[in-house]
């Protein structure tokens, strides 16, 4: 069978990245280098859902987050009415102003946002917002009305939602809690991707990446699927997988410094 033409990687030698976030809470090992050839590259389809490798991409970035600027963070809750666009480009444009409008009033703001849908299947946002020292609660009630367009005072009166957060580690259980879910409401049809990011140049995140050998990627990464283990009976019957953890910032930079020591 004739292999197709196309640019050799064999030149690449292959080896393992430790990634920490030594201001979060994120230490991850990736693989890197030649792992076989393949005969088609594919593009990236319509997004149709909320998907397992969307949700570790979103938490991911979460615990790279400085964790100093996220005790200053504030949880946003952005809500349609009882009659909504059915349009999933209108909920993006809505959104799209939204952060626009929250730019202009604090220019170093920045915001991670994730699509869910309540019980009766209205749209609405949560939102991780960091860069903004305080917000006003009717500022914020009547800058999503007046976007949305509603005129109804109820939804002036409860369309939104602002909390302080307490502790950095609590990011941590609201991304997992409401920014985190899996499983989705059916919109009836595909609405695009289901989280982003709102003024990516001023999130905090901060990581750091030292290249190792693939045997010292793999030590790190079984180090990290014993992190939370309490007896050897845990270690060996734990189901989980993952080359990545969420863990203190501290001990994610002892385990980058200790991966130097290996090769």
């Amino acid at each position: 069978m004739t292999q197709p033409l196309g640019l050799s990687i064999g030149h690449k030698s292959p080896h393992a990245v430790v990634r920490v976030a030594p201001r979060g809470q994120l230490c991850e090992v990736t693989r890197h280098g030649y792992a076989g050839r393949r005969s088609s590259y594919g593009r990236r389809g319509t997004v149709s859902g909320f998907s397992r490798r969307s949700r570790s991409r979103l938490l991911k970035t979460c615990a790279s987050m400085d964790a100093d600027q996220l005790r200053a963070g504030l949880f946003v809750t952005l809500t349609y009415p009882s009659t909504w666009p059915s349009d999933a480009s209108t909920w993006k444009r809505d959104l799209d102003v939204f952060g626009k409008v929250l730019r202009r009033k604090c220019g170093a703001a920045s915001a991670l946002w994730k699509l869910e849908f309540q019980k009766r299947g209205a749209p609405h946002f949560h939102l991780l917002m960091v860069g903004v020292p305080f917000i006003a609660h009717w500022w914020l009630a009547r800058t999503w009305w007046r976007i949305v367009g509603s005129g109804l005072p109820e939804h002036l009166a409860a369309g939104t939602q602002v909390d302080r957060v307490r502790r950095a580690r609590d990011v941590v259980a609201y991304a997992g809690k409401y920014l985190g879910k899996v499983q989705t409401a059916d919109a009836g049809a595909c609405v695009g991707r289901y989280w982003g990011v709102i003024g990516r140049k001023h999130l905090p995140v901060h990581t750091l990446e030292r290249r190792v050998s693939r045997s010292t990627g793999a030590s790190v990464a079984r180090v990290l699927r014993k992190i939370g283990c309490r007896t050897a009976g845990d270690r060996r019957h734990s189901r989980y997988r993952a080359s990545w953890r969420i863990i203190d910032g501290h001990l994610a930079q002892r385990l980058a410094d200790w991966s130097g020591t290996l090769d």
